[in-house]
């Protein structure tokens, strides 16, 4: 099996190839703006290395958010089209469960994916160790952040770790590192294929024949301009 899987949600852009239990070629750029002229050329660039052909993926993936408007429609647009073409499923994958995937947690730790939403809110889930969601994706005040925690030791991972650590009590909460002990606190392709892989693996193509819709959990601050009279 092969799957190509893409993020653009927040603010890296990324692209991986999953193939057959591995991933076997990968691009991961940090990038504020810009994902739509990036995504493509990455696409090709890995296309070139790793020799695949687009009819011969069995699936493609992205993230569905929370993340930028923007972002999430760029890297939704674009495997859906993959999709489209050549007639295969397309996986979703929370952008919060993606965050919460890089990083490695042992015993009976749980892990709380926290993206900094701006205005004082932050969007959020909690996760097992094994990565099974203890809560829904939500946006929440930072205030009301500590009565969401599940129980017990928890990593706090994501862009919003470092605000959500400034309002939690720190004997209790750790910010968690990715594999070597480097921070990532951004979604990154490759889980995002080895995520879609174990959700194929579970439920069959046949689930993700209707593409996913983004996961917005904030109204677009941009408006569409009035007319008047």
């Amino acid at each position: 099996m092969q799957i190509l899987a893409v993020d653009t949600a927040q603010a890296a852009c990324s692209v991986a190839l999953w193939r057959d239990g591995e991933i076997v070629g990968s691009r991961f750029r940090l990038l504020e703006k810009g994902h739509a002229e990036a995504l493509l050329p990455m696409v090709e660039e890995l296309r070139r290395d790793t020799n695949f052909r687009f009819e011969g993926c069995d699936a493609f993936a992205a993230t569905i958010g929370p993340g930028t408007f923007a972002g999430i429609r760029v890297g939704l647009s674009a495997v859906r089209a993959f999709a489209l073409a050549h007639k295969r499923p397309v996986v979703g994958i929370g952008t919060l469960r993606a965050i919460a995937a890089s990083f490695e947690a042992s015993g009976s730790t749980n892990i709380g994916a926290v993206i900094d939403a701006r205005r004082d809110e932050v969007y959020f889930q909690a996760f097992t160790n094994d990565l099974e969601a203890l809560s829904e994706p939500q946006k929440l005040p930072l205030e009301e952040l500590h009565d969401h925690m599940p129980l017990g030791a928890v990593v706090l991972v994501g862009t919003g770790a470092n605000l959500a650590m400034e309002i939690l009590a720190k004997s209790e909460f750790e910010i968690g590192t990715g594999p070597g002990g480097n921070p990532t606190p951004y979604p990154d392709a490759r889980k995002v294929a080895q995520l879609a892989a174990i959700d194929l693996a579970d439920k069959g193509a046949d689930a993700f024949r209707v593409p996913p819709a983004p996961l917005y959990l904030r109204r677009p601050d941009a408006k569409l301009p009035v007319r008047t009279a």
